[in-house]
Parts: structure tokens; sequence; C-alpha cells
């Protein structure tokens, strides 16, 4: 008897399996891929006309309905205040140039609250700052040579 009902048990768990795994095998099933020919549009004589007459529109209308980029840039740098001192801008280019000492640089102009702008390129810094004091400007030239950064005032 026990050995029947174990049998039974078994075909019971083996049947629900197989249907189980048939089940997912039909829903698990896309759909057929349907090949569609691709039309390529056909050369006519009233495309090779238009070829040809494109160079003719340019020719026709003067007026674009859009403009070309400028290739052009000019930049100004205003620091002069009219209410302040006389001041004084200068430009110093510090070359061999790394993150840390970029900061420096920045911590030094930050500290001394003074007026600046730059244009790093590469390895190279190229900066404009406006002094009203020369004793300032010394001390910023001492505050980079602090630093031992290889800079040139131009």
């Amino acid at each position: 008897m026990k050995k029947l009902a174990f049998f039974i048990g078994l075909l019971i768990v083996l049947g629900g399996a197989i249907y189980g795994v048939l089940y997912l095998d039909k829903i698990s099933i896309s759909p057929a891929f349907q090949a569609q020919p691709i039309e390529f549009p056909k050369v006519g004589e009233a495309q090779v006309l238009q070829e040809e007459n494109w160079i003719h529109s340019f020719s026709e209308d003067n007026e674009l309905p859009y403009a070309y980029p400028a290739t052009e840039l000019s930049v100004r740098f205003d620091f002069l205040d009219k209410d302040a001192k006389q001041s004084i801008p200068s430009a110093i280019s510090i070359s061999e140039l790394d993150e840390y000492k970029f900061a420096c640089v920045k911590q030094v102009l930050r500290q001394n609250n003074i007026e600046s702008a730059y244009y790093k390129s590469g390895n190279t810094l190229k900066l404009v700052v406006l002094l009203t004091d020369e004793a300032m400007y010394k001390r910023l030239l001492a505050d980079l040579q602090y630093y031992r950064l290889n800079y040139s005032v131009q």
C-alpha cells in the first residue's frame, strides 16, 4: 500500500513538473519575426532635375533663413571702479603649474582679497590681477616665490 501511494505521488509530481515545463515553454515563445522588404526610392527624372538645379536655388534667394556663427571672440576685462583709487593691472604668466600649485595661487589671491581673472591652458596659467598698492604687488610676487612657482611678469 505504501509503495502504491508513493508511486502515485511520484507520478503526480512528475506530471506536474512536465506540465509546468510545457506551460513555461508555451508562454516564453516570442512571436515569429516577419521580414518586410525594403523599398528603395527609385531615381526618376524629377529627382535628377532637382539635383541639377540645387546650385541655382542659392542664387535665387538673397536672404537666408539662418546666420553663420561668428568665428571671432573679443573679450575685455574691465576691473576699474570709478570710485576706487587708481589701479594697476598686471599680467603674470605661471608655467609648470599642477593642481596643488594652482590651489596655492587661488588661496593667495583669496587671502589678500585681490581681484583677478585667469586663463589656464595645460600647465600654464595666465593671471591678470588688479592692484591699487605697489606693496601688495610685491607681497603677491613674494608669495609666488614662496610657493616656488615659475612665473614671469608681462
